[in-house]
């Protein structure tokens, strides 16, 4: 199933991925903007942005990077975070934002990049407006740190998660929240299928569950993940990639959360994922990124049509 076409070795905890105009933009724990070129691998350009005398934590989620290359990197036990902009191949840096009464927990930006979600241990989720550089609204305050969140396609929705075991849904075009739902524990990564139908999400007790909006049903698969699970990310329309702690990666149908393949590769600790025309970037922990080629199933079913091997042709049609 892995078909690697480059590994390279960062040194360090990678905890966000973008690939932007052929170039790959890597954060790590230690506060560091890497650029790659996505075509030869080779290290284009290094910025640190922020000095501190201690790194963040290994599976850290409050810093992103946007398709729009504006970087959010909160502070150390902090309240406050960063925001920075890369053009013309340097980085701008803001003044500082604070929005929260206690550390930030939790940063995603719009698929947009017209907004900044920003979470909090004081339960406060707050949106922040890049194109006026000021904060536009929050949302109603929740028990206990936010943990997760994830846009829709449209940028019409949120879902957001936090340490009291549920996920919300808010409206915010309309500033209201859609719904409440409880999770078997809390969820530590939270995405859209196509069309807004489900959030899918993966929780600190090794479940990986689906919530259908429309029916308003929630699911859990029937296999249960051997470690804690950190990371996913949607493969094509009808898989999901999971990755953990520890050294295996797995993959579901988004349709019934029936698990496709598990693989047990050889790093552990996978601590970002990110997908961009059918290429598979993971980051671990100890700094290795993979790059992975998630086509060459498609080009292996139609090579076995035209060989008229039509059982096998079909078994990969299967997987994939």
């Amino acid at each position: 199933m892995i078909h690697e076409l480059k590994s390279l070795d960062l040194a360090s905890s990678i905890l966000s991925i973008e690939v932007v105009n052929n170039k790959i933009y890597v954060l790590n724990n230690k506060f560091t903007l890497l650029i790659y070129c996505n075509e030869t691998y080779v290290l284009l350009d290094k910025f640190l942005l922020l000095n501190s005398q201690e790194n963040k934590h290994i599976y850290e989620n409050s810093l992103s990077i946007s398709q729009g290359l504006n970087i959010y990197y909160s502070h150390i036990n902090s309240n406050m975070g960063s925001l920075f902009k890369v053009k013309d191949d340097k980085v701008d840096h803001s003044q500082p934002i604070e929005l929260h009464t206690k550390n930030v927990t939790f940063a995603r930006f719009s698929r947009n990049s017209k907004f900044l979600l920003i979470g909090g241990e004081d339960g406060r989720t707050c949106f922040y407006n890049l194109e006026h550089g000021k904060s536009c609204f929050s949302l109603d305050a929740r028990s206990d740190s936010i943990t997760s969140a994830a846009f829709s396609h449209s940028d019409k929705l949120v879902c957001v998660g936090a340490f009291d075991k549920a996920i919300y849904i808010y409206d915010i075009t309309k500033h209201k929240a859609i719904e409440e739902i409880n999770l078997s524990d809390t969820p530590e990564d939270l995405l859209f299928s196509d069309y807004d139908a489900n959030i899918l999400g993966i929780t600190r007790d090794k479940h990986v569950f689906s919530y259908d909006l429309e029916e308003k049903k929630l699911s859990y698969a029937d296999t249960i993940l051997d470690e804690w699970p950190t990371a996913m990310v949607r493969i094509g329309v009808r898989h999901i990639l999971v990755g953990t702690k520890g050294d295996i990666l797995y993959i579901f149908n988004i349709n019934d959360l029936s698990l496709v393949r598990r693989f047990r590769v050889e790093n552990i600790g996978v601590s970002s994922l990110k997908i961009r025309n059918d290429i598979l970037y993971i980051g671990y922990t100890n700094g290795e990124l993979k790059i992975i080629d998630t086509n060459y199933l498609h080009i292996e079913f139609e090579e076995n049509l035209q060989m008229n091997k039509f059982a096998k042709a079909t078994s990969f049609l299967k997987d994939n």
